[in-house]
């Protein structure tokens, strides 16, 4: 599977930190495996269920998000010039993990795509599986507290 996920998300490649970038795979396979999702599904799941015909997938969406993290680092790096440390790692691997919630949030149904659950239910799974997998509570409560609206 990890290799699956890393064809159609080569951006997992971006973190340097092995271990990190492991725990962030593994993150990814079990929320596909709690979800029942199968990888053509991950290449049609739209984004957002909200936009009505939203043709942009998931899969899309966080390659989008991870390679703006990524340039934005670079950017905030050569301005900050060393005030400011960001770690890079860190950073990418909350870009990949900032929607996985939703792999357990939406089912598929009769060939179209639903919602099973509130959001705030998808946030709290998402923070239960980053802290199984990363053994660092207060990273993964990180990555996921700005993502709640």
């Amino acid at each position: 599977m990890k290799n699956v996920l890393i064809k159609l998300i080569p951006e997992f490649n971006f973190i340097k930190d092995s271990i990190l970038k492991e725990k962030v795979l593994r993150t990814w396979e079990e929320a596909i495996q709690s979800g029942n999702w199968k990888i053509s599904d991950l290449l049609r799941l739209p984004f957002a269920l909200s936009i009505k015909d939203c043709s942009v997938s998931l899969i899309k969406h966080v390659r989008g998000v991870t390679q703006v993290c990524s340039e934005s680092e670079k950017v905030l790096r050569k301005l900050y010039q060393g005030e400011i440390r960001i770690n890079r790692d860190y950073l990418l691997a909350g870009a990949l993990l900032h929607d996985i919630g939703k792999l357990l949030e939406y089912k598929k149904k009769e060939g179209t795509f639903i919602k099973t659950f509130c959001i705030y239910f998808r946030n709290t799974s998402c923070i239960y599986t980053l802290n199984t997998h990363s053994h660092s509570p207060s990273l993964c409560h990180q990555f996921v507290k700005y993502h709640l609206w």
